[in-house]
Formats: C-alpha cells, sequence, structure tokens
C-alpha cells in the first residue's frame, strides 16, 4: 500500500490550463464583490461543504480571474477530493501566484508524486524544509519521493542534518523508521515508529507506517490495529482512511472493506477514491452493473477522474464491449501517455477487438 493511488505518471508540466481559463470573465476586478464571494467560500469551506465552497470560488474567479485566493483554495479543495488532474492546474498557477505558500508546495508535491515525478516531489519537499524544518509532512513525502538507494540515503542524511528538534520531531521520527523499513532494517523502523507515538499519540502517520511494518512481518492483527488507529486518528478525506479498507482487501476481506468505504462514501460522497475502489472491488466480483452504479457516482463529481475512467474501461472489456472500452482508453492513453496501466488496458482492449499489431 502507497499513499500515492493514481494510475497517471506523465509528468505535471503537461497538466492543462484550459481547467483554469473556464472560469476566467474578461472585464476589471470589482474588489468588493469578490471579498465577499470568497467570505461565502471560506464559510463553505470551514463547514465542510466542499461542493458549494467550489461554486463560490469559482463566482469570484468569473469577477477575479487571477485572484490568488480563489485559485489557491480551489488547488487544494480538488486534491482533497481526489480529482487530481483538475487540483494539477490550479497548484501549478497558485504556485506561480504564491510561491511562498507552503500548503500549495506540500500539494503540488504529493501531485507530482502521483502523477510519476518524484524528482519535482523531492523539489518541493526540499523547499518546505528549508523554510520550515519542523514541517509535519514534508518529510514524509521527501522520503516517498527518494526513489533509489542512493536517494534515500541522501534523504536521511538530510533528515539526520536537520536541527535535533526537527530530527527527533514525530514526522522526523516516522520518516526515518520509513527508511529504515525500506532498507530491512525493521527493529530500527519499529523504534522510530514507537518513539513518535510518544510524543504525539495521535500522529496518525506513525500509526499507518507501523501498520506497514507488521503487515510486512505478516502479522495481520497488529497491522490491523494499527491501520484502524490511523483510519480513527485521520481527516475523512484522506488516503490513510483508504488505507485501512485496502489493508482489508489485501488480507482478504472483502465484505469488511465494502462496509468501510461505502461508511466513507456515505459521509464524504465527493471522496473520488471511495468510489473507484469500490467499482473495481464489484467488477473483480462480476457485479457489472453496480460497479457502473460506483463509476456513475465518482463521474458526476469529475468527468476526467483517470483511476474512474481506467475502471470504466475495464467494466466496458467485462462485458464485451471491446471498441468502446478502445475508445475511452484511448483517450486515457492521451491524457496519461507513460502510464503502465492505461497501455496494459489499452493492449488488452485491442486484443479482444481483434487489432493485434496494436495490441502488442
Amino acid at each position: 500500500m502507497h499513499t500515492t493511488r493514481h494510475p497517471q505518471s506523465r509528468p505535471l508540466v503537461l497538466a492543462t490550463f484550459a481547467v483554469l481559463s473556464t472560469f476566467v470573465a474578461p472585464g476589471c476586478s470589482k474588489a468588493a464583490r469578490t471579498t465577499r464571494i470568497l467570505e461565502q467560500a471560506n464559510v463553505h469551506l470551514a463547514a465542510g461543504e466542499l461542493e458549494k465552497a467550489e461554486i463560490e470560488f469559482k463566482n469570484a474567479l468569473q469577477t477575479d480571474g487571477q485572484n490568488a485566493e480563489a485559485i489557491s483554495r480551489l488547488g487544494l479543495l480538488y486534491h482533497e477530493q481526489g480529482r487530481d488532474s483538475r487540483a494539477a492546474a490550479f497548484l501549478l498557477r497558485a504556485r506561480e501566484l504564491q510561491p511562498e505558500n507552503l500548503a500549495i508546495r506540500y500539494r503540488l508535491g504529493l501531485a507530482h508524486l502521483s502523477a510519476g515525478g518524484a524528482k519535482q516531489a523531492r523539489e518541493e519537499a526540499l523547499f518546505i524544509l528549508e523554510r520550515r524544518p519542523d514541517d509535519a509532512e514534508a518529510p514524509l513525502l521527501l522520503v516517498e519521493a527518494s526513489v533509489t538507494p542512493s536517494e534515500l540515503e541522501e534523504t536521511r542524511q538530510r533528515l539526520l542534518a536537520l536541527k535535533p528538534t526537527s530530527a527527533k520531531s514525530p514526522a522526523g521520527l516516522v520518516a526515518l523508521g520509513n527508511i529504515a523499513l525500506r532498507q530491512n532494517r525493521s527493529k530500527e523502523a519499529e523504534e522510530s515508529f514507537q518513539a513518535a507515538i510518544a510524543i504525539d499519540p495521535k500522529f496518525a502517520a506513525a500509526y499507518g507506517s507501523l501498520g506497514l511494518l507488521h503487515w510486512s512481518k505478516k502479522d495481520a492483527a497488529a497491522a490491523d490495529a494499527a491501520f484502524k488507529q490511523a483510519f480513527d486518528l485521520s481527516p475523512d478525506r484522506s488516503p490513510r482512511r483508504l488505507h485501512y479498507a485496502q489493508f482489508k482487501l489485501q488480507s482478504g476481506d472483502v465484505a469488511e472493506a465494502r462496509q468501510i468505504l461505502e461508511a466513507m462514501g456515505r459521509k464524504t460522497p465527493d471522496y473520488l477514491p471511495i468510489w473507484s475502489t469500490l467499482a473495481e472491488i464489484a467488477l473483480n466480483e462480476r457485479k457489472l452493473d453496480e460497479a457502473e452504479g460506483f463509476v456513475a457516482k465518482s463521474l458526476a463529481h469529475e468527468s476526467q477522474h483517470a483511476e474512474t475512467l481506467l475502471v470504466s474501461a475495464r467494466i466496458r472489456l467485462a462485458k464485451g464491449e471491446a471498441a468502446k472500452a478502445v475508445e475511452e482508453l484511448d483517450r486515457l492513453a492521451t491524457m496519461f501517455p507513460r502510464s503502465p496501466q492505461v497501455s496494459y488496458q489499452l493492449g488488452l482492449a485491442y486484443a479482444a477487438n481483434g487489432d493485434t499489431n496494436k495490441a502488442l
């Protein structure tokens, strides 16, 4: 299980800014009206009413197409909902307008990582740590963005070189523990995770990493307890909540995974990874109509959600609709030309459609 969860792997520099131009209206700025709209949008945001907030932030951009607050808030909001392609366009623009906004930098780093841009994700994490060495998330992002053994060791040295209070913060300890875990030093990893929990018993990332450690040791009961603790301590729209359902799936408890995801869907129906995961479960169980229902719920929020579109194409294949599957996957391959998952499924669709050369 990884925090990166999407099938796309192209660099974020390919993310289109056409999404932004949709909301840019001509004419002069009306500062007072924009301020009122933003105030209302932030009220909705504070109440967790993301769809209402989105409408108001879009309205603000109709009045002032270059409003930094509206652009950055939409980027953060879309990222919160798992609408990664749309989030990327806004986050990239927000970084241009607010280069010192570390919250934007962190979410953009996650988006880079999700799109296969580990180098860019590392750059964002390092930028944050240079300005805020005790950041609660950047050390974890830096470790995840370290791909090769040499990068991992360089990251370890960088973290150890931080001032003592930063290296020994919960985030620093978990990051160092994650490195130890990847370097097969499980005892050292567990000590780091437990030290982080001793400092902050509510630090969800420590329990998530502890769950991975126990799972690697085939201790399902301990892994379950740790993932559940991470689930309980995480915000509603958090990948760590999704990880608990994924753990249940991997351990063979499909019914429990469905219950967790359905409960999450009732609470946060705009968090799209819920529906794409439920659609995949239904597809694997050959419940194709049910799978299509989950796909529809996701696409109602975001018509270009990559994970959902990939599942949709797989449903077409399962129903024997190879030509439709090819059509859908061709569009996805244009959007994400370096995605191995999309290429593989497109190959299967071409083969099912009788086009062996293209399949190969």
